[in-house]
């Protein structure tokens, strides 16, 4: 939060220790004149990693600065979004022991120099997938992707959702299907 010198926390984060932790590390790192608002997501996240989202969010502050000083004529655009590979690896957090592995030889640049500078250690190792199969039919997404946009999907304990829209309404049906709760059928006792 630029111009604002306050750091607030998700009331979602449970517990008082937490709170107290996250708030005392952000006040500790931050620059003096940006505030911050830490999100639930940081829950248990260390405090290389706050240090490393600071300062990435400082540093795109200090890009869009010079962006607006330096603009003649207006309207123009001062900020976008990064492309979808970065923010990828900027949104998964605290994930870091997964592979991401991406085609273009570009993206595969962009994202090594991304995670040297905006990410702190362990940082996540980034494969480049340079294989003549699509990575998507490799890894088998799209069937992932959908039987996950299904109207019934498949849970791994066996039971399964059923997503129901209306105008104004998804309905939600959640239902145990083979789930039997770790105990047979015929578990009841007999008199």
């Amino acid at each position: 939060m630029p111009w604002v010198s306050r750091v607030g926390v998700s009331r979602r984060i449970e517990g008082d220790r937490e709170r107290r932790r996250l708030r005392a590390i952000v006040e500790k790192l931050r620059p003096r004149d940006l505030g911050f608002i830490v999100r639930t997501v940081s829950h248990g996240v260390s405090e290389a990693d706050i240090k490393a989202d600071i300062d990435y969010l400082a540093d795109l502050w200090t890009e869009i600065q010079k962006r607006r000083e330096s603009i003649r004529d207006v309207p123009a655009l001062v900020y976008s979004e990064p492309p979808l590979h970065l923010r990828v690896l900027r949104d998964m957090g605290v994930a870091r022991d997964q592979d991401d592995r991406r085609r273009r030889s570009d993206a595969y640049e962009e994202m090594q120099a991304f995670v040297q500078r905006f990410m702190a250690s362990p940082r996540p190792r980034i494969t480049y997938y340079n294989h003549p199969r699509p990575m998507f039919d490799a890894l088998k997404i799209e069937n992932e992707i959908e039987e996950g946009l299904g109207r019934k999907v498949w849970l791994k304990s066996g039971g399964y959702l059923i997503f129901d829209q209306g105008e104004a309404l998804t309905a939600v049906d959640v239902n145990t299907g083979r789930y039997t709760g770790g105990r047979g059928r015929n578990s009841k006792t007999r008199s």
